[in-house]
């Protein structure tokens, strides 16, 4: 029974990871879920609920969490502002559900891709800094992803773009010298900012 209230909320954790990039608007995980599944299906579910869904979905290690950093202040970040799900075949299985359409199912995916890498070079032998993924707010906007090397201590943005994007949020804090580097997942090279094919990132060292 467990297992498939989980998998239901996981369905309502896809519809989130559609939304505009501006992490939750509620203060957890749960209540963001809890609003969801109240507004559509019953009001008489719980926070505890959410709360039990969202735990054994976690330490089954189906989704994982993103940590927040406001303004691009390392020391003021809020924990579990955003969750992926860790197979991206399961992401997408789960998001083309919802009715997701392929501009923006692509985009999710490859966000979620980036995060799972990112992940995994924070197991042993750790590559980068902080205890999960990152993204950042900065002057109104936000940031895919915040990266630092743990061997040089250099300070990334890594974006992820689709179409002509040029995410402006990340060139504005590489130009007032909050990081040292901006990394995107595209497809060349411009002073500072690299450009790179996405299914490239599991070869790409951050140091």
């Amino acid at each position: 029974m467990r297992f498939l209230m989980a998998l239901f909320y996981l369905w309502e954790i896809c519809r989130i990871l559609n939304r505009e990039k501006k992490g939750l608007t509620e203060d957890s995980i749960s209540e963001e879920l809890q609003k969801l599944v109240t507004r559509d299906y019953s009001s008489n579910i719980s926070k505890a609920t959410c709360n039990r869904a969202i735990s054994w979905l976690y330490f089954s290690g189906i989704i994982a969490f993103c940590v927040e950093i406001t303004e691009m202040d390392i020391l003021d970040f809020k924990a579990a502002s955003r969750c992926y799900v860790m197979d991206v075949g399961l992401a997408n299985y789960y998001l083309t559900r919802t009715g997701t359409d392929s501009r923006v199912l692509t985009g999710t995916l490859n966000e979620n891709f980036v995060y799972i890498n990112l992940k995994k070079r924070q197991d042993f032998p750790q590559e980068i800094s902080f205890e999960t993924p990152a993204f950042a707010t900065y002057r109104g906007g936000e940031i895919d992803f915040v990266v630092q090397s743990l061997q040089s201590s250099t300070r990334y943005l890594v974006e992820v773009i689709s179409g002509k994007g040029t995410a402006g949020t990340a060139l504005k804090a590489l130009e007032h010298g909050k990081v040292q580097k901006l990394l995107y997942l595209k497809g060349g090279m411009d002073g500072k900012s690299e450009t790179i094919l996405i299914y490239m990132l599991e070869r790409y060292s951050f140091n």
